[in-house]
């Protein structure tokens, strides 16, 4: 009986205690136990299909926008026949240039911040250390 990932991503333990990420219409592989495939089906992740299902779903998948999330482009991935797990270590970058060819980054628009919770301070701040003030926006000469 063949198991049909229906879910964007469903994670499971393997037979030998490691866990598999594995994406919609991806087949679940025959070294998850059954008793960790039954809780998924009782939810909709997982639905009892066969072979011809997981082409069906997979020919749905259309190829994602270049600023379509990573997720999105594993997805894509695993539909055009790569592995899940190697379409997971896959980086989108890389998932972009081969589907797309374009190997240029797109133009940053925001800045990264990362905020880190200081005493008393339940907002937290900009740890200028990790985000120096130019990325983000700020004049140091100005604002120091």
């Amino acid at each position: 009986m063949t198991h049909i990932v229906t879910a964007p991503l469903v994670i499971v333990r393997a037979a030998d205690g490691t866990d598999r990420y594995l994406y919609r219409g991806v087949p679940v592989p025959a070294d998850i136990p059954a008793d960790h495939v039954r809780p998924l089906v009782e939810l909709g992740m997982v639905k009892v299909g066969t072979t011809a299902d997981v082409t069906a779903a997979s020919a749905e998948i259309q190829t994602p926008a270049k600023a379509a999330n990573h997720a999105a482009w594993i997805e894509y991935a695993i539909s055009q026949g790569v592995p899940a797990e190697d379409a997971a270590k896959t980086t989108k970058k890389d998932l972009v240039a081969r589907y797309l060819g374009d190997t240029a980054d797109p133009p940053s628009t925001t800045a990264q911040v990362v905020v880190i919770p200081g005493p008393g301070d339940p907002t937290g701040f900009v740890d200028t250390s990790v985000v120096p003030p130019e990325d983000l926006g700020a004049d140091p000469a100005v604002d120091a």
